[in-house]
Parts: C-alpha cells; structure tokens; sequence
C-alpha cells in the first residue's frame, strides 16, 4: 500500500520447498507480459532493459543507454533504476490481480546452500509444463542452466564491505572513483568489480549477462542488482567511518527513468540515499538502518584522509596475454626498495602497497573471470593463501570505445600490502620480485554441491566447469606502487 516499506526477500529463502513462491511466479507472469509491449512503450521489456543498454536506435524520446558504470554514480543510478523497474513490474502483477505489496527478491549467492541460480530461473516452462517460461534464458554460461554453482569464496563481497571509504583512496573505494554522469568510466569501486562485474561474466558468460547492451534482458540481471544495492545498505550500516559523498556534484546529480504509468521523471542522487523512504528494505536489515550519509562524515567521499602520491617500484617488461588458461608475470622490483621495506626500515617503509593492472585491451568480454594471485620467483604460494582479488572484463568494448585518456584504459588496483607483508615475513619476498598468476574461474558442478561454498572453483579446482573461449584480453603492465 501507498507509504508502506515493502521488504525485498532473498529468492532461496522464497523457492523452497516450493521453486514458484507466489512472488517468483507473478514476476514470472509480469515478465511475460511486458515482453508482449512494443518496445516503443517504457514500461515493456525490451525498453526496460534498453535503459541500461542496447545497440539498437532509440525511439523519439526514448531514454536508452543510460547506465553508469566505472565510477561513483554506479550505485545510486542502479538503485534508482530498480526502483523505477520494481514499481513497473509491482503495477503489473496487481493488474493481474497479484499482491499490491508485492518486492522484487534479491540473490545472495553466499547464504548457505544459495550458490546455484534459483530453480525459478532454470525451469523451461511455467507450472503446468505447458507455457514457456520467461525466466528461463538460453543465452548464459555453459552449465548454469543446469544447476552449476557459482565459486562463492572467490566472489565474496567481504572485500568490498571492508573499505572503509566510497571513493579512493585508498585503493578503489567502495563506490568508485569521481567522474561526470558518462555511461562508462574507468574507476570502478570494489563492490562493482566484486562481486558485481565477475557474478555478470560468470553467470552469462558471453551471452546476455555478459553483455552490458543486453544484460537486463536476462530476468536474474534484477534480481543480481538487488543484491548489489542491498550490499551498499549493508556496507553503511557497518558504519566505522563507512559514509557515502557529501559532494553536492554527486548528490545533485539528476537521472532520467520511466514510471509506472510510463512517465519519464527526474530523480537525484539524493533521493536514493535512504532505501525506507523510496519505499522499500531487506529482510537482512534491522529496522533501525543508518542514514544513508551522515552530514558531516566527509567531505569528498569517506573520512578526511591525507592524499600522498604512489610512487612507481616495479613493472612487468612485457603484456600479459590472457587465452582462458592460467597465465603468469613476472614484476621487477627496486632492489633497494624492496630491502628497506623487508627489513622494516620505519624512514621508507610505504604505508599501504599496490598492484595495478594497466592498460588492459580487449575487443569484447571473453565471458571469463580470472583470479589473481601473488606468488613467489622461488615458489607458489598455497592457493587462496595470497589471492590478490579478481579481474574481469564486464564492458571492455565501452571502455575501449569512450575515447580520451580512457580509450583502451580499463584499469584494475588492489590494494595488497598485508598479502606483500606476508611475503616479507616468509622469506618470499626476493630481490629479483614478485610473480603474479592468473587463473581462470569457473563453476562448480552440480555433483560437488557439498564442497560448492567452501572451493574457490579456480582452475587448479578440478571441479571447476571453465568456459571455452578463443577471445584474448590483454594486460598492457602490471606494476606495483608504494604509497
């Protein structure tokens, strides 16, 4: 009802003991009939998922490709999105005589047992068997229709909700770095690199959700992104300096949506700062949320914090070509750098340390997500032990295409000094450098349920199902700094 806060529930919770929950089954029936709507009209399928991106020529009007990527918009534009999407799907199910306090559910994939996607979504038909369902797509990864499991440790948020600031530094942020209102920008936080962009390339491989300009096709894409807003909810709630941008550019920003009624309206970022007074919460938050952004707790992103140059120490001499197979680099470090900071000289130990992944090319997604990991020149490390954090391509031929200092600049840093500390303290840490892996990720099969959460499904997995792909992506350096 109109002023009440409806609660998005987590879809595993909803599809058992049976997979058609009635709110699964009414979006189902929802999605059904916004795919018979012309695409000329806002609230149909085709123009929803439009709105995110599409290669096709907008109507008169039309409101395509707006989605923001790569920067600090990326949260607030997607929660606006959704809301704007749930609202057209919730008139729907009530016209066809559904719930009118009806939410769009949200995948968790690390609840327990909540790895694999939703039977609601690999079904082909609808109850009965007679009508073909429309949350079933064909064009996702090889063996997700089929009850593989997504590698739950290596897509973890837990990553993400420890940063303690929205933008950088230090590292990426959580939210991501300061750009204008683009479609694609090269500063992606940590929650949109992980778990946001690998869960896209993962589950569609080089299907739909692999695909920016047809992702939202994909009736999980949703459900995906519900997620991701309920992390953002979650990661301020942790509070401990955790706030989101007081800066007026990024709060003022306005963003075009349809309604319900097809009416395209103006909403702020502002506006999306509370998910109470949009409307909605989650049933993994208490009542008493914290506010989206305390007034005073920054000035440009998180706590004041001293901004210091990172300095260059390390380099690899040549790209890294990327084939879906474990790949290795080698990076070349300052002798005297690297000594002064084993030996723990306080004068020129650098406070944090970072590993960047520069100038990386690729013609399109190659539908793979890659591990990577610190390892010694004397020996590998035991696997997990040190890895660094994932790399994926989700929207590389944007990134390629956006011209100007970004044009084939899709950048990747992880902050990794407690993982170089390690190194130091184990005798690993060797003048001649570092090497850094690889590793192709895939899913679990359905036959390893029971050890699904508990794997990293990387390619020394011998459970883990990889994706065939010819499509190479290159990593032009891979450096370290010292800051």
């Amino acid at each position: 009802m109109a002023g009440e806060v409806r609660t998005r529930r987590d879809v595993w919770g909803l599809s058992s003991p049976d997979p058609w929950h009635p709110t699964l089954l009414a979006y189902a029936r929802a999605v059904q009939a916004m795919q018979q709507r012309p695409r000329t009209d806002a609230r149909s399928w085709a123009y929803q998922a439009a709105v995110h991106g599409t290669t096709e020529a907008a109507p008169r009007g039309a409101r395509w490709n707006e989605c923001k990527h790569g920067s600090w918009f990326f949260l607030p534009w997607h929660r606006l999105y959704l809301d704007h999407f749930e609202r057209i799907v919730r008139a729907v199910v009530v016209e066809q005589g559904g719930d009118e306090d009806w939410a769009l559910p949200y995948w968790n994939i690390e609840a327990p047992g909540a790895s694999a996607l939703p039977p609601a979504f690999r079904a082909r038909t609808l109850p009965g068997g007679s009508t073909p369902n429309p949350l079933f797509v064909a064009q996702r990864a090889p063996g997700i229709n089929t009850g593989g499991r997504l590698p739950v440790a290596s897509l973890a948020s837990s990553r993400a909700l420890a940063a303690r600031t929205y933008m950088p530094p230090p590292g990426a942020g959580f939210g991501g770095g300061r750009s204008g209102p683009v479609q694609f920008f090269g500063a992606a936080g940590d929650l949109e690199r992980t778990p946001h962009n690998d869960m896209h390339v993962i589950i569609g491989g080089t299907g739909l959700m692999g695909d920016p300009n047809r992702a939202a096709l994909d009736p999980i894409f949703w459900l995906h992104h519900a997620n991701i807003d309920r992390l953002w909810s979650e990661w301020i709630v942790l509070a401990d300096g955790r706030a989101n941008p007081t800066d007026r550019t990024w709060r003022n920003q306005r963003f075009p949506f349809a309604d319900e009624r097809g009416t395209i309206v103006q909403r702020t970022v502002n506006q999306s700062l509370s998910t109470q007074a949009l409307g909605y919460t989650y049933d993994t938050l208490a009542d008493d949320e914290l506010p989206a952004a305390p007034a005073a707790a920054a000035r440009s992103g998180g706590p004041t914090r001293r901004e210091t140059a990172m300095e260059l120490v390390g380099a690899s001499d040549a790209p890294v070509r990327l084939v879906g197979a474990t790949a290795r680099v080698d990076v070349d470090i300052d002798r005297r750098a690297a000594e002064s900071f084993a030996a723990g000289n306080e004068s020129v130990t650098p406070a944090r340390v970072y590993l960047a992944l520069e100038d990386i090319e690729g013609d399109r997604n190659p539908g793979i997500v890659y591990e990577v990991h610190l390892v010694s020149t004397r020996r590998g490390a035991v696997p997990g032990d040190r890895h660094v954090g994932n790399v994926s391509f989700f929207g590389i031929e944007h990134v390629a295409s956006a011209g100007g200092d970004d044009a084939h600049g899709m950048r990747h840093v992880y902050d990794v000094t407690d993982l170089v500390g390690g190194l130091g303290a184990g005798g690993d840490w060797t003048r001649e450098g570092v090497r850094v892996e690889f590793r192709p990720l895939g899913l679990l099969s359905p036959a390893d349920a029971d050890d699904a959460d508990d794997s990293d499904g990387s390619a020394d997995d011998g459970a883990a199902e990889l994706p065939a792909s010819p499509i190479p992506v290159s990593i032009g350096r891979v450096s370290l700094f010292f800051e």
